[in-house]
């Protein structure tokens, strides 16, 4: 009998310390998220303080860009983060356009096939739209183009490519091409010395180790766009973002002939977009 009150004893308190360390180990586990979230937050705050910001030859301002960057990197490859910029131009917010969109947000927001409140990886998106972009590229004797690598209106979307691993682009096929508006965004923003240079004849990608995925929408029939059409999603995969910037494009969907495709084939490409999006 003594030894089994003992025994029970001995249970009992091995019991209490057990459950005391899993008190302590939700604790601490709770600490430490509030203390990353308070990291993120103040991290985020020294990236819109220093890297929107033209350096104006601050050597400080430089290093501390630098600095930033590395720190990034760093929280990305810890914690197996991908920062992704989404470039969207398409002006209607209740178009099929805008429904690929939220497929691909929804899909980034899962994580081990679950929504969760925070997403597995750090998206941007760019509406241009929404944004107000201006397309139109001007140059004078006052604004060179050899000075568009350093141009304060595009200081924000340069910073937000650099930091990113993953760029996507969703946009329409109008006119065998892109809307005027994201021309303009790649015009402006993707400018020699920045996303590409030339060494001798031959351009040299300066976005290396970046990859990109391409949406794309049209009106033409499937087998006409991909045998005869030279569209501007080739030509952005192939021209712009390989050859001249060094960026790999690791998937092009193309959903085309969209005036002639039913429901379920459209709801099928949304599921296609989400699935990809989700497994990245």
């Amino acid at each position: 009998m003594e030894i089994d009150h003992a025994f029970k004893r001995f249970q009992i308190a091995y019991e209490d310390e057990l459950n005391d360390l899993r008190r302590q180990s939700r604790d601490l586990d709770r600490q430490g998220e509030e203390a990353y979230a308070e990291y993120r937050r103040q991290l985020t705050r020294l990236q819109e303080e220093y890297m929107t910001k033209p350096d104006d030859g601050d050597e400080e301002k430089s290093e501390n860009k630098h600095r930033i960057i590395t720190i990034t990197t760093l929280i990305k490859v810890i914690n197996n983060i991908m920062n992704i910029a989404i470039f969207y131009a398409y002006p209607n917010d209740r178009g099929y356009n805008q429904a690929i969109l939220r497929s691909v947000l929804s899909g980034f927001a899962q994580s081990c096939g679950k929504e969760t409140e925070e997403p597995k990886h750090a998206v941007t998106l760019l509406d241009l739209y929404q944004e107000g972009f201006n397309p139109v590229l001007y140059f004078d004797q006052e604004h060179r183009r050899r000075d568009l690598k350093d141009d304060p209106e595009t200081a924000k979307y340069r910073t937000i490519i650099t930091q990113a691993d993953l760029l996507v682009f969703i946009y329409p096929i109008w006119w065998s091409s892109m809307p005027a508006i994201l021309k303009g965004f790649i015009d402006r923003v993707f400018a020699k010395g920045f996303a590409y240079q030339y060494r001798g004849l031959l351009p040299q990608g300066l976005l290396k180790g970046k990859k990109a995925w391409i949406i794309t929408t049209s009106d033409t029939p499937d087998f006409y766009a991909r045998l005869f059409e030279p569209d501007y999603g080739k030509v952005l995969q192939h021209q712009i973002l390989g050859i001249m910037c060094g960026v790999k494009t690791i998937k092009h969907h193309q959903m085309n002939y969209l005036r002639g495709s039913s429901f379920e084939r459209r709801k099928r490409f949304l599921h296609e977009v989400h699935d990809f999006a989700a497994k990245l």
